[in-house]
């Protein structure tokens, strides 16, 4: 699996635009959540969700039409055998920051320099020595969640069971959301909550600022059920508050057990570059190619977060207005281009069905997996489809 971020930011004319790249190219998925349960799981009381034998039947069934039967199967065997020779090398060389199994801790993998795991490499990010924040700077604090969600991708309603990370002030907004868009999937008329271009939806990836000179403070809670989570700002100086260690995932309490929390913090220094940092969970792959991103800011020191839909001071959204009493002002646009799962992920559409890996009236490969911050307007599997059955 490769994930390849790009960020190119554009100032003039009083505009800032700042865009994501994330990528998620992976053959196969070997998170529990994925992986096919066994006898072990049924007497731990794990009960395997519908959509999941949905997804496994559709990936067989294209797979015999592709003449490739029981190619899924040979993948698994391959990367188990090739796990099971790296696992005492991977011990000696990285202690993973939490107990999830072989495949969970996988990323410790990538300091070996192994070619065929693909994914970023947790030991070639440089990690900067922060300090804990003084007392005079301005504080900056966010109290935030990572939760399980599901996230509908269009009007059509198109979805699918992901993860998020919220601030906790908006979780009852995001609850309300979802439970409208759940029961927008029942009538074909009704668009849920869902907005035409995103607008100030609840469920859309988080996005944070603070200021140059600014003490970042993150209480971060794991809501996420039964599984790890992280809160990594890449390319920051973030530091644990209880330790004063780097907030990576190979620190001791930089990954986070479900049902608990920790405390970050980030002395963002005066001359600190302007820009975005992406924000994701260091301790799995699943949850970051579902949903589990966001961005953060540094913005010019003396600067105020205004809503573009009523000017009131805001701290999270996509889309704001920066007033500074010493600089310009601007708005400010930050766009996540990005994939849903990996190759062998299906969202699903209202009825509950799998999204076909090809459309079959635009052959457009993987159709509502393209999105833009959580958006998926697939044409023909939709709209065409719409007019053809209204007009032939």
């Amino acid at each position: 699996m490769t994930r390849n971020v790009l960020t190119n930011t554009t100032r003039g004319l009083g505009v800032r635009i700042f865009m994501f790249l994330i990528l998620t190219l992976g053959l196969i998925s070997l998170s529990p959540a994925f992986a096919a349960s066994g006898p072990e799981d049924h007497k731990k009381g794990h009960e395997r969700p519908s959509w999941l034998d949905k997804l496994e039947n559709q990936v067989n069934y294209e797979e015999v039409m592709g003449g490739m039967d029981g190619r899924q199967d040979r993948m698994n065997n391959t990367f188990i055998k090739l796990m099971d020779r790296l696992q005492d090398k991977i011990k000696e060389h990285a202690t993973p920051a939490s107990s999830g199994g072989g495949f969970h801790d996988s990323w410790s993998a990538h300091q070996l320099g192994q070619s065929y795991l693909l994914g970023p490499s947790e030991a070639a990010v440089p990690v900067s020595q922060g300090s804990h924040c003084p007392s005079s700077a301005p504080v900056k604090q966010y109290n935030v969640s990572a939760i399980n969600v599901e996230i509908m991708l269009n009007q059509w309603g198109d979805y699918f069971p992901g993860y998020m990370y919220v601030l906790n002030e908006d979780i009852g907004k995001v609850r309300a959301e979802e439970k409208a868009n759940a029961k927008s999937r029942d009538d074909e008329l009704d668009p849920g909550m869902v907005s035409t271009g995103l607008q100030g939806d609840a469920i859309q990836p988080m996005t944070l600022r603070a200021n140059q000179g600014d003490c970042l403070r993150v209480h971060f809670t794991n809501s996420v059920e039964d599984e790890d989570a992280g809160f990594q700002v890449n390319g920051s100086a973030m530091i644990i508050s209880s330790s004063g260690l780097p907030a990576s995932a190979a620190s001791p309490g930089g990954i986070v057990k479900s049902g608990e929390s920790q405390d970050f913090e980030w002395h963002i220094p005066v001359d600190e570059q302007e820009g975005t940092h992406l924000i994701q969970s260091n301790a799995g792959r699943d949850p970051q190619s579902l949903g589990l991103i966001g961005a953060f800011i540094v913005e010019p020191m003396g600067s105020t977060y205004l809503s573009p839909f009523d000017g009131k001071p805001t701290k999270n959204g996509w889309e704001v207005m920066i007033a500074n009493d010493n600089a310009r002002d601007f708005r400010e646009f930050v766009l996540f281009y990005h994939e849903v799962g990996d190759e062998s992920f299906r969202p699903l559409n209202r009825h509950g069905e799998m999204i076909p890996q090809r459309d079959p009236l635009t052959d457009a490969y993987r159709p509502s997996a393209r999105a833009m911050n959580y958006r998926s307007e697939p044409f023909g599997i939709n709209n065409l489809a719409v007019q053809d059955k209204m007009f032939h």
